[in-house]
């Protein structure tokens, strides 16, 4: 069995997955770290030099490849389980935790990590992220066995919520 962690970006899913991993003695795999590794390039690079149906190839076979394996806790990109063969491919042998937080909270982590738009304001930020987490949010609780709310907490206390939510449904 693995555990999927998803959602938008910036919601700690590589973060909080290492942490669940850990704890759970399984392996890590972040998602998007192995199509970087697969295509040798990072992934603003992937979509300038193959589009993002270039990166959706990668991402759907990478998803293909890592959810075959067992005992891995695996961090999604924010887009993986709206594709329907990653869901299926994830499901079939993945407990599917969403995390997710609000869009100013997500917009503060994505800053934090580097992500800068100097030229628009705070609201300017916000709005496109809260839009996309309206239109995705359907999708990520219909694929999703367990949410995680993350906003004010720890990444320490997320993972600990999601290893009591797995002890109790083995």
């Amino acid at each position: 069995m693995n555990v999927a962690i998803f959602g938008f970006m910036g919601v700690g899913k590589s973060s909080v997955g290492r942490l669940v991993a850990e704890a759970l003695g399984m392996e890590f795999v972040d998602l998007d770290d192995t199509i970087v590794a697969y295509a040798g390039m990072d992934i603003p690079a992937i979509f300038e030099e193959r589009g993002e149906k270039g990166f959706r190839e990668l991402e759907k076979e990478a998803t293909r490849i890592i959810a075959a394996r067992d005992g891995v806790v695996i961090a999604c990109g924010g887009g993986t389980v709206l594709d329907e063969d990653n869901l299926g491919a994830l499901r079939r042998n993945s407990r599917m935790i969403l995390l997710t937080a609000n869009p100013e909270i997500i917009l503060q982590r994505v800053e934090a990590d580097g992500d800068t738009r100097p030229l628009l304001s705070v609201e300017e930020k916000v709005e496109p992220i809260a839009r996309l987490l309206v239109e995705r949010m359907p999708r990520y609780l219909e694929a999703a066995d367990k949410a995680v709310e993350t906003s004010g907490k720890t990444q320490a206390q997320v993972a600990r919520e999601i290893i009591e939510f797995l002890r109790e449904g083995r």
